[in-house]
C-alpha cells in the first residue's frame, strides 16, 4: 500500500465523523423538558399520598408500641389525641404524679393537610395487661391529593382487648363524612 492510499483511507474515515448541531441539541432539550413537565404533578400527588400513608402507619405503630410499653413497664400507658393541633402524645403512668411523656407527634411533620379526628374519645389508655379503652381515630386528607375516592379517609380502631386495626378503602372522598362512616 502506498502512502497516498493510506492518506485517502484516513481522510475518508475522518470525514464521516460528525458532531451534533445546535438544533439537534435544542430538540432533545425540549423533549426532556416536556417529559419532566408532565411528570411533576404525578410526583407531587405521590409525595402527598406517601406522607399520608406514612402518618397513618406511624399512628398505627405508635398505638401498638404504647400497648407493648404498658405491658413491658407494668404500668398504664396513655395515648392522648389533640384534634385542634392534629397531634398526639404517649404518656407513661398517666395517673401518677411522676408521669412521663414518651413521645409527642404532630401530624404537620408529615403534611399540614392531614387531619386527625378522634371519634368519641380523646385518649386511649392501655393497662399493664395490654387491654385498654376502646376508641376510633379517623385520619383524613383533602380529596385533591387522592388518586381514588376511597384513599382520603382511613379509620384506626382500638378494641377493649387492646387490638389495633386499620381499615382502608371503605370511606368516602369528603372528609366531613369520614367521621360518620367509621364504626
Amino acid at each position: 500500500m502506498t502512502s497516498q492510499s493510506r492518506y485517502r483511507q484516513v481522510k475518508c474515515h475522518t470525514s464521516n465523523q460528525q458532531g451534533l448541531t445546535l438544533i439537534e441539541i435544542l430538540v432533545v432539550a425540549a423533549i426532556v423538558a416536556i417529559a419532566a413537565g408532565m411528570s411533576v404533578p404525578n410526583l407531587l400527588s405521590y409525595r402527598s399520598k406517601y406522607q399520608f400513608n406514612r402518618a397513618v402507619n406511624d399512628i398505627y405503630s405508635n398505638l401498638q408500641w404504647a400497648r407493648l410499653t404498658a405491658i413491658r413497664e407494668s404500668t398504664p400507658c396513655r395515648v392522648v389525641f389533640d384534634e385542634v393541633n392534629d397531634s398526639y402524645s404517649i404518656i407513661l403512668n398517666p395517673n401518677s404524679m411522676v408521669s412521663s411523656r414518651l413521645r409527642s407527634i404532630a401530624l404537620s411533620e408529615y403534611n399540614s393537610e392531614i387531619n386527625l379526628m378522634p371519634s368519641g374519645v380523646d385518649k386511649i389508655t392501655y393497662n399493664p395487661r395490654g387491654t385498654g379503652s376502646a376508641g376510633t381515630l379517623v385520619v383524613s386528607m383533602p380529596y385533591s391529593y387522592c388518586e381514588e375516592e376511597d384513599d382520603c379517609c382511613i379509620c384506626i380502631t382500638v378494641s377493649s382487648s387492646g387490638r389495633v386495626k386499620k381499615k382502608t378503602k371503605a370511606y368516602p372522598k369528603y372528609n366531613s363524612e369520614c367521621k360518620k362512616r367509621c364504626p
